[in-house]
């Protein structure tokens, strides 16, 4: 039974859980769950904070437990999916969705999140197609827009993938993503200029967003600009040095292969360069 001390300790665990102090969240929310174990959204809010801190295994027994309290509570069962989502048991996850929506079937953010799974899995039909009803379940949703414009530019329908990043960046003009792949789109449309324009105001935004730079310098590169390809190369390992090391192991990742490969090339053309003009 919810008593006045086990709803102060819950509200308590939202405040800290807003406030970024995962651990005290996690510690009021257990306090509330031990003086009420059928607590269920105790158990959905602490599992949303061991998903912060990315405890994984424990965030999805909290849901197992909500579910088990509550078998219709669709939440409980979007933010399970998602857990299974991010440790890459994407059929489970995908049930899960299904599963949220079937018992609420205007809930957009389960078509969402079901979308980014199929877009995940290659499945881009079903992606589009479950991107395309949370738009119409909220069509403000700038994810969804820019989730389904990059579906369409898997599908190398660019025009398509233009329109939707358009729509996501009128909906949140500092969404740097957006810019980016509109400016990916852009490239591969062969309208250089926009392209550029894109990954500009993709750092104007956000100045420490390396994709931006790496993608901005892919295109120098692929447009013959070696002196400015470089210069984003110097931009980038400045960055790299500042990044938290998930981040630097995901651009490395991203990029390997491709334009590192091209950088350490030009390194060499450029030394070559001022050894032919010292000669």
């Amino acid at each position: 039974m919810q008593t006045f001390t086990t709803i102060a300790y819950k509200n308590r665990g939202l405040a800290y859980f807003s406030a970024k102090d995962y651990d005290k969240a996690i510690s009021d929310y257990s306090e509330a769950i031990r003086l009420d174990p059928n607590y269920t959204t105790a158990y959905i809010d602490r599992g949303l904070a061991y998903d912060e801190v990315k405890d994984y295994d424990r965030a999805i027994s909290d849901y197992n437990n909500a579910i088990r309290l509550d078998p219709n509570y669709a939440p409980a069962y979007l933010n399970r999916g998602d857990g299974y989502f991010v440790t890459n048991n994407y059929d489970a996850a995908i049930r899960d969705f299904t599963e949220a929506i079937r018992l609420d079937p205007d809930y957009d953010r389960a078509y969402f999140y079901r979308g980014n799974v199929y877009s995940h899995q290659g499945n881009l039909d079903s992606a589009i197609k479950d991107f395309t009803e949370a738009i119409r379940l909220d069509p403000n949703h700038a994810r969804a827009h820019w989730s389904r414009g990059n579906a369409y530019y898997d599908k190398k329908d660019y025009e398509k993938a233009i329109t939707d990043f358009d729509e996501a960046i009128r909906l949140d003009g500092k969404f740097a993503a957006a810019y980016v792949e509109r400016g990916d789109a852009y490239d591969k449309r062969g309208d250089f200029d926009h392209a550029i324009s894109d990954y500009n105001n993709a750092i104007r935004v956000d100045p420490k967003f390396a994709f931006a730079y790496y993608n901005r310098g892919c295109a120098y590169y692929d447009h013959a600009d070696y002196d400015a390809a470089m210069a984003e190369t110097s931009l980038l390992e400045q960055l790299l040095e500042k990044m938290p090391p998930e981040q630097k192991a995901s651009l490395i990742a991203f990029s390997a292969g491709s334009f590192w490969d091209r950088a350490h090339a030009l390194r060499r053309l450029f030394a070559m360069r001022d050894d032919w003009h010292s000669t």
